[in-house]
């Protein structure tokens, strides 16, 4: 049930064209509501596009707000106008109207403009593919079969050689330009992979997105990876 709905609000957020921090809040809000008050799954996508709202109000700038007729259009007027707000209210409550939250959103940013790449990084130089072998038929006579087996002992020691070799080199300005765009983009998608697994559920945000970065400099052959 909350895999679902996270990945209708994701769709949502994707419609009403909020941040990603406005729709990491909003599953937060979400999941504080069913926690404290169960009986509430049952309205859960209510609560969910109303939680869109208020996370918008919590954190954007007025004009970026999806009001009420948005919300409501939006969800192709699933839900009424005062069933939104009264969803709404519910949600304040249950929060005490403590409306900040850091999430996995926030850290992730954090990390990001403070930096993720170093000058002492290196990274790993792409290796040019290693010589063709030459021709060996299949329908070689037998007399050759001894010097096909020193071709292909040779062409496979070749391609071992090549393979085993270690290169790096340290990051240039331009290739540590790219790659922190690069960064950002797969770590703001990995984060909507890993809020909707409910395996994470939980999980303290601080340590998950040191995990992930240290993931995507392992992924992208960036060293060390921390």
């Amino acid at each position: 049930l909350r895999k679902g709905m996270i990945e209708w609000m994701l769709k949502l957020g994707v419609g009403l064209q909020v941040s990603n921090r406005v729709i990491h809040m909003a599953v937060f809000y979400v999941d504080y509501l069913t926690f404290k008050r169960p009986d509430t799954e049952e309205e859960v996508y209510l609560y969910g596009a109303a939680a869109m709202m208020l996370a918008s109000k919590a954190v954007e700038k007025d004009e970026r707000v999806p009001y009420v007729p948005k919300i409501e259009a939006g969800t192709a007027n699933s839900f009424s106008k005062a069933a939104i707000r009264r969803a709404e209210l519910a949600l304040c409550d249950a929060l005490e109207w403590h409306l900040q939250h850091t999430t996995l959103s926030d850290i992730l940013s954090a990390f990001f403009t403070l930096g993720v790449l170093f000058s002492s990084d290196e990274v790993e130089v792409v290796r040019p593919p290693a010589p063709p072998a030459e021709t060996i038929y299949e329908d070689a006579p037998a007399q050759t079969a001894t010097a096909n087996e020193a071709l292909i002992s040779e062409s496979h020691s070749r391609s071992t050689d090549i393979s085993n070799q270690e290169s790096t080199e340290k990051l240039t300005k331009e290739r540590a330009a790219t790659l922190a765009k690069t960064l950002r983009t797969l770590g703001h998608s990995l984060a909507e992979l890993v809020l909707a697994d409910y395996e994470f559920y939980g999980s303290s945000d601080e340590v998950l997105g040191s995990a992930m970065v240290a993931f995507l400099r392992r992924t992208l052959k960036i060293t060390p990876i921390w």
